[in-house]
């Protein structure tokens, strides 16, 4: 295979990013409103979504792991593809609430860990340039964008049917382009087995470990408002079309700071911090107070926006403070403990919520969750800390 230039891999990779992130928005972004429309109640959607997250927080140590262990992204990712391709279409032909449970979790497992995965394939391929990162990450939040967009308005229109014929299509497309793609450099020519004693010492470290925090209790606060996100818009008058725009909408704005995320890196990492967990807290005043769709999708844009200065930074801090050979396994715990993790937990009490007493106190508890990060942070900075070599 021809060996590409780093801009002809960051191109080649942005290609990837927006179609990869189309698989979500044709089938996994809409698996709430799916699971509602077959009469599941919150609390069971709610539950399904935690077990999805439990399947993709498992994925991210043991796929992670196997990257690191066989020094191949590339190859790992177009199983991972492979898979999630048969098992959401057994979810969407199989009705009963388990099994559908059950391919729900092995979906995670699988597609789950392959966001992260993708983007260190990605970032050791470009050698790590912040900027060519950030223009390819941001691909993917275009992509998603417009697909989720059109989606909403295909399924309000036509139904659930088209999830996985979509979803399908750019599983192949992925798939081919991804095949066609050199895979990872490889800096040792000896095969890296990781345990679990390695693991526990990466999270030793204490900026990154300071990441795994922050990022977990910010996924712990937005969860239930991301992955519940029909719910909240149903309890204002909206529907899964209000929920196509709110997804395109806020895209849009993680597009834009993503494309810009490079200008972004003088800013000490904890500045960073101490933003990005003041626009979530806001963000989730706003979904608190809504009255109106609109009031939603004005947080939606505060929130993904929020992700893209976030994301930058802890990839940042893995480059710098974690061994080349553990590095997939690292980026992948800090989107386990976000994404996986947080989500798991907060969803296991957050369709109760919802059901037993109402949407907004649901947004209630998020909010109060949400304090948290940002007293972490403003603690840091209150004693004076420094964490010079982030960035």
């Amino acid at each position: 295979m021809k060996t590409m230039t780093k801009k002809q891999l960051a191109i080649r990779f942005g290609i990837i990013e927006a179609v990869y992130w189309s698989i979500f928005a044709t089938f996994a972004a809409y698996i709430t409103a799916f699971g509602l429309s077959r009469g599941y109640a919150q609390s069971t959607v709610s539950i399904m979504v935690s077990i999805y997250m439990t399947g993709a927080f498992t994925g991210q140590f043991v796929l992670g792991s196997v990257c690191d262990k066989l020094r191949t992204n590339k190859k790992v990712f177009l199983f991972g593809l492979s898979m999630a391709c048969f098992l959401q279409l057994g979810m969407y032909f199989f009705k009963n609430p388990i099994l559908f449970s059950v391919l729900y979790g092995l979906f995670g497992f699988m597609l789950g860990p392959m966001g992260s995965i993708l983007e260190t394939w990605m970032l050791k391929c470009i050698n790590y340039d912040g900027v060519l990162y950030g223009k390819s990450r941001s691909a993917g939040s275009a992509g998603y964008a417009v697909v989720i967009l059109i989606m909403g308005t295909l399924i309000g229109k036509f139904g659930f049917f088209l999830m996985p014929i979509c979803s399908t299509v750019f599983i192949i497309i992925t798939f081919i382009i991804s095949l066609l793609t050199q895979d990872s450099p490889v800096e040792e020519s000896v095969k890296t087995s990781i345990s679990m004693k390695d693991i526990m010492s990466i999270m030793r470290i204490p900026i990154y470990l300071l990441i795994i925090v922050m990022m977990f209790f910010i996924g712990l606060a937005i969860a239930p408002i991301n992955n519940l996100k029909i719910m909240v818009l149903k309890s204002v008058g909206g529907d899964v079309a209000i929920q196509g725009i709110d997804s395109f909408i806020g895209c849009i704005s993680q597009f834009t700071l993503f494309f810009f995320s490079g200008a972004f890196a003088a800013i000490p990492a904890k500045k960073r911090l101490f933003g990005c967990s003041i626009m979530i807290f806001l963000a989730i005043v706003i979904n608190l107070i809504a009255t109106a769709p609109w009031m939603v999708i004005t947080g939606s844009v505060i929130l993904f926006g929020s992700y893209s200065l976030l994301i930058p930074a802890a990839r940042e801090v893995v480059r710098v403070h974690i061994e080349y050979k553990y590095q997939t396994t690292a980026n992948g715990l800090v989107d386990a403990f976000y994404g996986s993790l947080a989500g798991t937990i907060s969803l296991l009490y957050a369709g109760t919520l919802a059901d037993t007493v109402s949407v907004k106190f649901m947004v209630f508890v998020s909010m109060l969750i949400a304090f948290i990060p940002i007293s972490i942070i403003s603690g840091v900075i209150i004693r004076g800390r420094k964490n010079k070599n982030i960035i």
